[in-house]
C-alpha cells in the first residue's frame, strides 16, 4: 500500500552530479554548515528512480542533519557502491536520537519528543516520506544514531548499468 501512496516515474539519473547539485543548493542557504560529499567510485554510479522524488527525500535528510545539529555543524554526505546497491548516507553529529525512539522515527507523524522543544517544528512526514520512496524504488531507509553524539540515515537503492544520465 505505501509504495501506491507516491506516483513513481522513474528515469536513469548520475547519483553523483545529482547530489552535488543537491548538496551544493543546501549549502547556499546554509553557510554556517560545513559539508563534506564524498563518492568512492570512480565510475559514475547510476540509478533508476523518480528524480522529483529523490531530490525531495534526499534535502530532507540533508536538512533534518542541519536543523538538529549545533550551530556550525559538520555534514557528512557519502555515495558508495557495494555489488548492485547504492548506499546514499547522510551523517550528523546533532542530538542523535534516543533507543526507545528509533523504532517510531519512520512512523507518520512520529516526531522524537525531545526535538518538539526545538525550535524547529514540522509534522513528522519528512522520514516518513523517505521511507515511501525506497520502498517505492525496491530500496530501504536504515538508520544508526548514538544519543547526544550523531545519526546516520542511509537511503540504500538498486544500482542500475545504464550509461544514461539525466540531471
Amino acid at each position: 500500500m505505501r509504495n501506491e501512496l507516491i506516483d513513481v516515474k522513474p528515469e536513469s539519473i548520475c547519483l553523483v552530479e545529482f547530489i552535488n547539485e543537491i548538496v551544493n543548493q543546501i549549502k547556499g542557504d546554509n553557510e554556517k554548515c560545513n559539508f563534506h560529499f564524498e563518492c568512492d567510485e570512480t565510475q559514475p554510479m547510476m540509478a533508476c528512480v523518480d528524480a522529483t522524488h529523490f531530490r525531495y527525500a534526499l534535502i530532507n535528510l540533508i536538512e533534518n542533519a542541519v536543523k538538529y545539529s549545533n550551530h556550525h555543524p559538520d555534514i557528512f554526505i557519502g555515495c558508495r557502491k557495494k555489488e548492485n546497491k547504492i548506499y546514499i548516507s547522510v551523517k550528523d553529529e546533532c542530538v542523535g536520537i534516543q533507543l526507545t525512539h528509533k523504532s517510531k522515527i519512520f512512523d507518520p507523524g512520529f516526531r522524537v519528543p525531545e526535538r518538539d522543544s526545538l525550535p524547529q517544528k514540522g509534522f513528522g512526514l519528512g522520514l516518513f516520506y523517505v521511507k515511501i520512496f525506497a520502498e517505492a524504488h525496491g530500496g530501504e531507509i536504515t538508520v544508526e544514531s548514538a544519543y547526544k553524539k550523531g545519526s546516520t540515515f542511509t537511503l540504500i537503492l538498486p544500482a542500475t548499468q545504464s550509461k544514461t544520465s539525466i540531471v
